[in-house]
């Protein structure tokens, strides 16, 4: 649909509509002219004297053009308006979209004072399952030096552009990283197996290469999304944790499988672990939490 058809949709045939009901049917703001349905309904208006004082000249067509007219430039006057100000939009909006939404936690990275003599500082990366773990156990990232860097909804593509900010510039010893099932879901469009795989991978690198040890966590189990019935996630969530095993095996990296335990017969995540067959509950967290305690243990001890 053109910008200038949906403008008229949209914004400018409601707005005529609310001050003059009945006069914008059948009328093209393409063309210019009045169709035939709209003069019936001048012909109606007329008669009923609901308009006009002088029915008579709107019939000859003696106040047809100026009313025509009239009409017109205020369209235009509106139009014009309006797409002065959505050009103008138009060109400012791509600069202030923040896709990776980096100003979540810009703040608090900011007021962060660097890990204190002895600290072993830990940073969990990842999605709302990660972000809404604060909130059903706050004891258990207060009760350490654990940072939450979880951010609803997020796929690897948009962890990766913030992984400095919300990880290397926080300078931990460990992070944690759980992602993937955003991307099979398509939150942010069809993402193949390899780009989800290589989005890790290149987190996997870039803290390697800051000196950060890494725990990669499985995909917790998944046999459909409440926001997303068309796709069946089952085999994907198999074969992403089959990729992330591996090349955790070959690179001498941890692999915490989170999946196993809590899977059911049908692939899903156990009901005594979720509500909504995608999110930990709290009994979920709870299962979770001695699991990647005990593999930060491991990378800091140097136990792999």
């Amino acid at each position: 649909m053109s910008l200038r058809k949906h403008l008229w949709i949209d914004y400018l045939r409601p707005l005529l509509d609310a001050h003059h009901p009945g006069r914008t049917r059948g009328y093209s703001i393409f063309d210019g002219r009045f169709s035939m349905v709209d003069r019936l309904n001048l012909k109606s208006s007329v008669d009923n004297r609901q308009s006009f004082t002088r029915p008579s000249l709107v019939r000859t067509g003696a106040l047809r053009k100026p009313i025509q007219t009239m009409f017109m430039m205020k369209i235009n006057i509106a139009l014009l308006l309006i797409l002065i100000s959505v050009n103008g939009f138009s060109q400012t909006e791509p600069l202030n979209q923040d896709w990776a939404n980096l100003k979540k936690y810009e703040s608090e990275n900011r007021n962060l004072k660097p890990p204190a003599e002895g600290e072993e500082r830990v940073v969990f990366l990842g999605n709302s399952i990660t972000e809404f773990w604060k909130y059903a156990d706050s004891s258990f990232f207060a009760g350490n030096h654990y940072l939450d860097r979880g951010i609803s909804g997020q796929t690897t593509p948009q962890m990766l552009l913030r992984f400095r900010q919300d990880v290397i510039d926080l300078d931990p010893s460990v992070v944690v990283i759980l992602a993937g099932i955003n991307d099979i879901a398509e939150n942010t469009g069809p993402a193949s197996m390899e780009s989800i795989f290589g989005n890790i991978v290149s987190m996997i690198q870039l803290a390697r290469a800051n000196e950060i040890e890494v725990v990669i966590c499985s995909v917790l189990p998944a046999n459909h999304f409440y926001w997303r019935p068309e796709i069946e996630p089952a085999e994907k969530v198999i074969k992403l944790n089959s990729l992330l095993e591996n090349y955790c095996k070959q690179n001498n990296l941890v692999f915490l499988d989170y999946y196993s335990g809590m899977v059911d017969p049908g692939k899903g995540l156990d009901q005594k672990y979720t509500d909504d067959g995608v999110h930990p509950t709290l009994a979920g967290y709870k299962y979770m939490e001695p699991m990647v305690e005990e593999a930060i243990q491991k990378v800091l001890n140097n136990d792999k």
